[in-house]
């Protein structure tokens, strides 16, 4: 499997975000345009990131979807019904910041 290319912010479009519909791998894939661990300084600061109640930059949530991507890996499995929920969520998220030009 081929590690996709980084995506910065600046260069994301809709096209690019997958959409409700995707495979867990595309998504996954997607997840990793975007270095979580570097852009929030660390392990410990992504993962606080993760765990916060509402990411609000486009970075954070790009981050959470990063960290679930992680996650789900090292478990070996694949996220059930109510991760798919949460990371759809993030997804549905990344889409209205890329509408509203929030691309910090």
């Amino acid at each position: 499997m081929l590690i996709p290319e980084y995506i910065p912010n600046d260069a994301l479009t809709l096209e690019m975000i997958p959409p409700k519909n995707a495979l867990w791998n595309d998504i996954a894939l997607f997840s990793l345009t975007f270095n979580g661990y570097q852009k929030s300084g660390s392990f410990n600061r992504c993962t606080e990131v993760a765990d916060s109640a509402n990411p609000k930059t486009l970075s954070d949530l790009r981050s959470c979807l990063y960290f679930e991507q992680r996650r789900w890996t090292c478990l070996q499995k694949r996220p059930d019904r109510e991760a798919m929920e949460y990371i759809h969520g993030l997804l549905d998220k990344m889409s209205e910041k890329i509408k509203n030009n929030e691309r910090d």
